[in-house]
């Protein structure tokens, strides 16, 4: 998840890629830009895929992170994620810990073990399933300090990873190779391309999920090449306006982000609601926070905004033939008023699909998440919200309760 480097990332990243950002606008084909979420037909035509299979099986999930903790198994939540692949998400995205395996460590059998199990359970419910290598502080640290020894360490990794990936069948398991990359522009583009072929040659068939450098913005798309390699899908994050999706989240920044809370969104230019906040924290002397704020603001809190944003991720598509997915978009729900985080979430789902790009919603059952933790219950608003990202109806069988939970009927 974009968050500790997020907010140092995002001003150098958009004043390194915004001018190629803009030229790439002029490339978006009608025909994507204002494309029906539900022409599927559309899409495959516009996106001829090594693996067609990869690109229908990526169209909208959810992450599952903290599945590797204790008392968290897939099994126990069976129920409550055979409902979401009934009501339409095909996709589940594994997050796997650096720190758990490799080389000698200690109980690195055990853990790859349970991978091959919870990719087993996640597949009988009928669920793709991206496995997502996503480095923890040692190996950012490494690649602070010696990006070449990191690099071989992400390279060892996948070693003892492919097998685990190769049990499984390569139209329903992917391999992501590295989450959220944790070094610069010019080191990833010297990697990236050895990576891949290190893991291609190990998996010979299965898809590559690859990412631009740092937080994966939309706008590294312009400056990245596709990779030789005609079976890769490019994965991207996407939690902008910042100040909105992480309000409240105190691990970012307690003295700016942890100080926000009730945001509205949308909020256009001139909303009174934003500006009653600005004076408050004006009045309470928080002006590390209103300076977050008032930047963030800057770049459009509206429809229009993240329309742009896909735009931009369209194009670069349509001009690569490269497909891309949005594996990471989410609310902090800890700040954000429950109405304007679910317009967010849906204005976001909408814009993917409509331009024949997956998404993956972060996440399952924590801050951000679309089920509670103690209960299973899933949130039947967010599903309402995301629903309209889906390519295919919600399944005929799946009801709201009286209750409001979500769940299969008779």
């Amino acid at each position: 998840m974009a968050a500790l480097r997020e907010l140092a990332l995002t001003a150098s990243m958009r004043a390194f890629a915004f001018p190629l950002a803009l030229a790439g606008l002029v490339a978006v084909s009608p025909a994507i830009a204002a494309g029906d979420a539900t022409d599927r037909d559309r899409c495959a035509a516009t996106r001829p895929f090594a693996n067609p299979a990869a690109i229908a099986a990526l169209r909208a999930g959810v992450n599952l992170p903290n599945w590797d903790e204790d008392g968290t198994a897939t099994i126990p939540r069976s129920r409550t994620l055979t409902t979401l692949r009934e009501w339409g998400m095909s996709h589940i995205r594994l997050p796997i810990d650096d720190e758990r395996f490799g080389g000698e460590h200690e109980g690195a059998e055990r853990y790859l073990a349970a991978l091959s199990e919870e990719i087993a359970e996640l597949q009988k419910l009928g669920f793709s399933v991206s496995v997502d290598l996503h480095p923890g502080a040692r190996l950012a640290d490494l690649y602070d300090r010696d990006p070449e020894a990191a690099l071989r360490a992400v390279m060892a990794l996948w070693t003892d990873l492919a097998p685990i990936v190769g049990r499984f069948a390569a139209s329903q398991t992917f391999a992501e190779l590295l989450n959220e990359p944790p070094t610069s522009f010019e080191v990833w583009r010297d990697q990236l391309p050895r990576l891949a072929r290190h893991v291609r040659t190990l998996l010979p068939h299965h898809t590559i999920v690859a990412a631009p450098f740092g937080p994966q913005r939309h706008e590294a798309l312009d400056a990245m090449m596709p990779l030789d390699d005609a079976n890769v899908v490019y994965a991207i994050h996407y939690y902008d306006p910042f100040a909105f999706t992480h309000q409240s989240a105190d691990w970012v920044d307690a003295k700016t982000l942890g100080v926000l809370a009730g945001l509205p969104y949308p909020s256009p230019e001139g909303d009174p609601a934003m500006a009653r906040i600005l004076r408050d924290l004006d009045a309470r002397g928080e002006s590390a926070a209103r300076i977050v704020l008032s930047n963030s603001l800057l770049d459009g809190w509206t429809e229009a905004s993240v329309d742009r944003a896909f735009d931009a991720m369209a194009a670069w598509s349509h001009r690569t033939g490269a497909p891309v997915i949005v594996n990471e978009f989410g609310v902090y729900s800890g700040g954000a008023p429950r109405a304007a985080r679910l317009a967010w979430l849906s204005t976001v789902a909408k814009a993917a699909a409509s331009r024949c790009m997956g998404w993956t919603h972060w996440d399952f059952e924590d801050g951000f998440g679309l089920a509670d933790k103690s209960t299973g219950r899933l949130d039947a608003g967010v599903l309402d919200a995301l629903s309209g990202g889906l390519a295919e109806p919600r399944s005929a069988g799946s009801r709201q309760r009286p209750d409001g939970s979500i769940g299969r009927m008779n």
